[in-house]
């Protein structure tokens, strides 16, 4: 029976229906078909209840906001400082959180509210995730393009001056100059010492080294450890997982489930000779730790049946919701299905699709919303005619 918990099925189809409870609870009024038979209507848009999970989504904003501007601003938890004008800061959320803020971001875009855009990529910048930044840009330029309205421009203008506002200082609390580091401030290694005492030390990093110190010192260097090196590292892990899929999956004791397991499983196969052609050595497989790509790294451990499982199920969903996003174009809660919609087609260089993961259990939410609104569309047009 405990094996049965421990099972990493159970975990990823846990955490994944954890989130289409959270939308029910959340939600639970969209299933009563209200009258007139409008999209309003059946969004809850008109219900006093539409307005109170507003502001838990812009308290939910704020708190984030909060929490990584103090983290970026004080140099906590998890941080990478790439040069005096370069740094990332994940805080406490960890490396797996910035896609997050792709559902705020959408979110603020439909409300069309400077502030809340303007705190959205505030913490986009402070993250630093690329793909997040590359959608941002993509989304920002639809948003403009299609609603004339230059709000976008002006909130990403004010987050551009946060960042800086706070780049400076933090790089003199935390002791790092632009040609030499120094001892942390006073009031850093007091946080730090007081965080330690609450007892959740084992969430910082060490102060020295940086983390990244001096990866990005120059143009050349920058492209090749930020985007070479982790594009090369994404092409081998897909290769590694498209192996082992088609191997029929390590499941369970079988499955290469830490980084040195991993490590020796491609070294000693060298699956299609990526080895020699991408010049992987156990020092990266090391550093990548697993397959990256979302689906490969599921099928990895349940084969090519796993694979067709999460493409029909995932992909299946983004295709209903892309078909009703020009219904829901101006409400709020579309950010839900765009979420769901842009995890699915543009973050599979992240291995969300595992137990625990914050962005499967979002994309639970994602999933009932749009199996919802689909369900509720149907049941009007029988009932109109």
């Amino acid at each position: 029976m405990t094996a049965l918990f421990q099972s990493n099925l159970l975990q990823i189809l846990s955490t994944f229906l954890a989130g289409a409870v959270a939308y029910l609870i959340g939600w639970g009024h969209l299933w009563r078909l209200p009258r007139p038979y409008n999209l309003n209507a059946i969004h809850g848009f008109d219900e006093p209840r539409a307005a109170y999970l507003y502001r838990i989504f812009d308290l939910c904003l704020a708190l984030t906001f909060i929490i990584t501007a103090f983290c970026f601003l004080f140099s906590l938890g998890e941080f990478y400082q790439y040069s005096f004008f370069y740094k990332r800061s994940f805080g406490f959320f960890g490396d797996g959180f910035p896609f997050v803020m792709v559902l705020f971001l959408s979110y603020a875009l439909r409300c069309k509210g400077f502030l809340k855009i303007t705190l959205c990529l505030s913490v986009i910048f402070m993250n630093g995730s690329k793909v997040v930044l590359l959608l941002t840009v993509i989304m920002l330029l639809v948003h403009t393009k299609k609603t004339k309205n230059y709000i976008a421009l002006r909130a990403l203008l004010a987050a551009f001056f946060i960042y800086w506002a706070a780049l400076f200082p933090a790089n003199y609390l935390v002791g790092f100059g632009y040609n030499e580091i120094h001892p942390p401030t006073f009031i850093v290694q007091f946080l730090r010492s007081a965080l330690a005492d609450i007892g959740i030390s084992a969430r910082l990093k060490k102060i020295e080294p940086f983390e990244g110190e001096g990866a990005c010192t120059d143009f050349g260097k920058c492209y090749r450890t930020q985007i070479a090196n982790a594009l090369n590292q994404r092409i081998a892990t897909g290769i590694a997982g498209l192996w082992m899929t088609a191997q029929g999956g390590y499941s369970g004791a079988a499955f290469p489930n830490t980084p040195e397991k991993f490590a020796d499983l491609m070294m000693n196969n060298n699956p299609w000779r990526v080895n020699d052609i991408l010049g992987m050595s156990r020092e990266r497989w090391l550093r990548a730790g697993g397959v990256q790509i979302a689906f490969l790294n599921f099928s990895s451990g349940y084969g090519p049946l796993g694979l067709l499982a999460v493409v029909v199920l995932f992909g299946g969903l983004s295709i209903i919701a892309l078909r009703r996003m020009s219904q829901e174009n101006n409400l709020p809660w579309i950010a839900l299905s765009t979420y769901f919609v842009l995890l699915v087609f543009c973050n599979q260089a992240q291995p969300w699709l595992q137990g625990k993961s914050i962005l499967l259990f979002l994309s639970g939410i994602g999933a009932m919303h749009i199996v919802a609104i689909e369900y509720n569309m149907a049941r009007a047009k029988k009932l109109v005619k």
